[in-house]
């Protein structure tokens, strides 16, 4: 399990957090929606971003479970397949897809191929992306990736 992000002990790490990290995620999420609704909720395409935000927020749980049930795997369980699908749906969506498709949306964007075709380039992005950061995890000290890699401990990469 990660012990430093940026440089300072991950939260969950914090005496006075722990367990209660779960809850605080759950509750980030939340305020994710009430905000979306506060300030884009009389817009014509509230419904379109809110429905971006939830296919996202549930990719990207799906990504976090695959990466989580590896802790079950062994090394031969292991494959470039496995570890591409993980990082699109853990990574790619949400890092690269989302924020773009939130602009297309809000810019009254509708050709369902331009959102394909952005979606193309920007899986490829993300999990170029992931590739660095997991190298660097591996490779880089601490001083330059701002945590103490432990992926491969972790069997997340």
């Amino acid at each position: 399990d990660s012990q430093t992000r940026r440089g300072h002990p991950c939260w969950y790490k914090l005496d006075k957090v722990q367990k209660i990290a779960i809850n605080d995620a759950f509750t980030v999420e939340m305020l994710v929606f009430k905000l979306l609704k506060r300030h884009f909720g009389q817009e014509k395409y509230y419904l379109q971003l809110l429905d971006l935000f939830l296919e996202t927020t549930f990719q990207t749980e799906c990504g976090q479970l695959l990466d989580t049930l590896c802790m079950n795997l062994t090394l031969e369980d292991f494959s470039v397949e496995r570890w591409t699908l993980i990082v699109k749906y853990k990574t790619a969506f949400y890092s690269f897809y989302a924020s773009v498709a939130l602009a297309m949306i809000v810019f009254g964007i509708e050709d369902r191929e331009a959102y394909d075709a952005a979606r193309e380039v920007l899986m490829v992005m993300g999990i170029y992306f992931q590739a660095q950061d997991d190298y660097l995890d591996c490779y880089g000290t601490p001083e330059q990736i701002g945590k103490i890699g432990t992926d491969i401990q972790d069997k997340k990469c």
